[in-house]
């Protein structure tokens, strides 16, 4: 998103005249449009508390993809793979509120932990 002179320099809690000078000397990124500064949402600076911010998003996502990680499905034989086939393959053929109900079975059994499961 695109943010004017002083949009930019209001969400920096600085003034027009410095956020325009550290644009013409670079410090931050930003284009001149018929003679008015503009500045991307995204060069704007982050300041702490941003970061921290930045950091527990980050960390509860590295969390979530962990768990999930973590979670090893059981060794599987080629029938147990071969019988998953079969049974993906009749599903398919079934009509749709069938093999939704059929899929609802399947998760109280397979995933009780409230996953889903897709038949595709």
């Amino acid at each position: 998103m695109e943010l004017s002179l002083r949009e930019a320099a209001t969400r920096l809690h600085r003034s027009e005249r410095t956020l325009r000078d550290q644009l013409i000397r670079g410090i931050i990124r930003g284009t001149k449009i018929n003679g008015r500064w503009t500045v991307r949402e995204a060069d704007l600076p982050v300041d702490e508390a941003g970061r921290q911010a930045q950091r527990a998003r980050a960390d509860a996502v590295r969390a979530t993809v962990e768990k999930a990680i973590s979670r090893r499905l059981p060794p599987m034989t080629i029938e147990d793979v071969e019988l998953f086939r079969l049974g993906r393959d009749l599903l398919r053929r079934l009509p749709a509120e069938h093999a939704a109900a059929i899929g609802e079975a399947i998760d109280s059994v397979v995933s009780p932990a409230g996953g889903r499961w897709c038949p595709g």
